[in-house]
This record gives structure tokens, C-alpha cells and sequence, in this order.
């Protein structure tokens, strides 16, 4: 004669299913009614996956619960290694690992927070949506803000090439740290894959524009502080000053860089020469003052002002 089946019995035969009552009331309610009701496995699953709790939640998130519930040492493991992941990618972007920690909260918690939010909401799939996760974590919270050009990684790096850049093409602007911070920002926002091509044809563009009669030369691939190098090495020779103090807001620069020249075409370096020794700082360096002794003396040589004249 067969054995009646017990309670744990059927439980059991329910799978794994039925381990989730200890985590989610609303099953453990369905749970007890199938038990009283001595009902098939088939039944119970499908009262299950017919619950508010299963039609609102994620697989991601069922997955995540149900493994918690049914192998816990497995997700124990699956915790540890994701937050060792979610540490190297903050390294990575750039972010202080404490980013975000706040109250009694320590860094450990948060990295964990951080890993189960990834892993329930898919993001951690990839490192690209990994990253872009944990930036607009950090973007929703403020947690950097006003210090991003302390910060290190990816982000340090865009910023660097950034201003650099901006630098090369003598790029103007009212908020230069503002305009870069927020390209970068969308650059991370699209998980930090490199979008440098944007920012350097706003530069090209701009340079192009501004620096008019070299717009071909920049077009074709030359920077402004390539083009600008002998100009300014030939006007601080002039002027007898390091070349690091002028910039190309300096009259002379800025005319020599922007204005057209004879025939609709840059000012050649002897131009750049002949309106350089007009300026007033130029009267003043040694090679002016050389130069005007030296004619005095040939003024005074051919009309006999000076000693051995006849």
C-alpha cells in the first residue's frame, strides 16, 4: 500500500518555486493554499507567475531573488566577485570607490548596493552598460559633482584632451571648464566610449572660423598652435621677450592670425616682421635702439657731424 504523500512532501515537489515564501509574502500566501489544497506542482507555478509580485518584477530580479533564496552560498560568491568588478570599473571611470557612501553605510555596502542594482536592472551584462550604470548613479546623486576636475580614470582623461585640445585650436569661450565638463559628461553617460571626434570638429570648426586665412591648413589637419609657432617665435624674437608670454590675444598674434594680408592670403613672415617693428614695444629693445645709434652715426658720418667728417 503507497505511502500518502506528507505536507513536506508536496512542498517539496513544488521545486524551487516554493522557496521564494521565506522572501516573498505573496507566494508564501499561494504556498499555504496549494499545501491545504493538495495541489500539482503545474497548478502552483502558474498561481505564482499569475501574482502582482511576478508580473511586476524583472526576470533579472526573480533571478537575482530566486538565487538568493534557493542557493545562497552561490550568491554569496556571485556578491563577492561583483563587487570586486564594480570597484575596478569605479577605478576605472575615474570615481573615489567611497563615492556616494553616506551615514553608517560603509564602502562594502555600497559597493554591494551598487553590484545588486547593476546586476537586477541588467547593466551589468557588459562593461559598456556597466559603465554607463554606475555613471548616471553617481550623475543621479551628485556625489561628484563640482569635483570633476579632481577626478582620475576615464573621466580625468577626456577632460585632459579636452582642454588640450581647446588649447591647440585657440578655442574662446565665456565657460570653456563648463563646455568641457558637459561633453564629458555625455561621453560617460554613453558608458565612456571615446567620442573625442565630436569635440575636435566643434574645435576645427571654431578655428576654421576665427583664424580665418588658415582656414585650409586646419582643414587639412594642422592645429592653430602649429600654424602660430613660427609667428610667435618670430615676433618674441622681435620684441626680445620668452615666447611663453604672448599670447594669441596679443595684438600683433591676433592680427597676424585672423586678418588677411596683400591678395586675400596670410601675412607672410616679413609682413608679420614689418608690422612687428611698428609696435611701440619694439622701440624699446635692444635691436631698435641698436639700430637707431647706427643711423644716427651713418646721418651724422655722411653730413660731417661727427669727428673725422671732412
Amino acid at each position: 500500500m503507497a505511502t500518502e504523500p506528507t505536507r513536506e512532501d508536496r512542498e517539496a515537489s513544488y521545486g524551487f518555486v516554493a522557496k521564494l515564501a521565506d522572501a516573498v509574502p505573496e507566494i508564501r500566501d499561494i504556498l499555504n493554499q496549494a499545501l491545504d489544497g493538495e495541489w500539482t506542482a503545474d497548478r502552483f507555478v502558474m498561481a505564482v507567475a499569475d501574482t502582482d509580485w511576478w508580473k511586476r518584477t524583472s526576470a533579472a530580479d526573480r533571478e537575482w531573488i530566486i538565487k538568493n533564496a534557493t542557493d545562497p552560498a552561490s550568491a554569496e560568491d556571485d556578491i563577492f566577485n561583483g563587487k570586486a568588478m564594480i570597484r575596478e570599473q569605479l577605478a576605472m571611470l575615474g570615481f573615489p570607490e567611497s563615492i556616494g557612501k553616506s551615514g553608517n553605510f560603509t564602502i562594502d555596502d555600497r559597493l554591494e548596493g551598487l553590484y545588486i542594482k547593476a546586476r537586477t536592472t541588467g547593466f551589468a551584462n557588459n562593461e559598456t552598460t556597466l559603465r554607463q550604470f554606475l555613471f548616471n548613479e553617481m550623475m543621479e546623486q551628485g556625489t561628484f559633482q563640482g569635483h570633476e576636475m579632481e577626478l582620475g580614470g576615464l573621466y580625468g582623461r577626456y577632460v585632459s584632451e579636452s582642454f588640450k585640445a581647446a588649447k591647440d585650436y585657440g578655442y574662446n569661450t565665456n565657460d570653456l571648464t563648463g563646455e568641457v565638463i558637459n561633453f564629458v559628461n555625455s561621453v560617460m553617460r554613453n558608458g565612456g566610449q571615446p567620442n573625442s571626434e565630436a569635440w575636435q570638429r566643434k574645435m576645427v570648426n571654431y578655428a576654421k572660423s576665427y583664424y580665418a586665412p588658415y582656414a585650409d591648413d586646419i582643414e587639412g589637419g594642422k592645429t592653430v598652435s602649429e600654424i602660430a609657432r613660427p609667428i610667435v617665435d618670430r615676433v618674441s624674437a622681435l620684441l626680445e621677450v620668452n615666447p611663453d608670454a604672448l599670447d594669441w590675444s596679443d595684438p600683433l598674434l591676433k592680427k597676424a592670425l585672423t586678418e588677411w594680408g596683400a591678395e586675400n592670403r596670410a601675412f607672410s613672415l616679413r609682413e608679420v616682421e614689418d608690422f612687428t617693428r611698428q609696435d611701440s614695444r619694439w622701440k624699446t629693445t635692444d635691436n631698435a635702439m641698436e639700430g637707431a645709434i647706427k643711423l644716427v652715426e651713418q646721418i651724422g658720418q655722411t653730413f660731417g657731424f661727427l669727428g673725422g667728417a671732412r
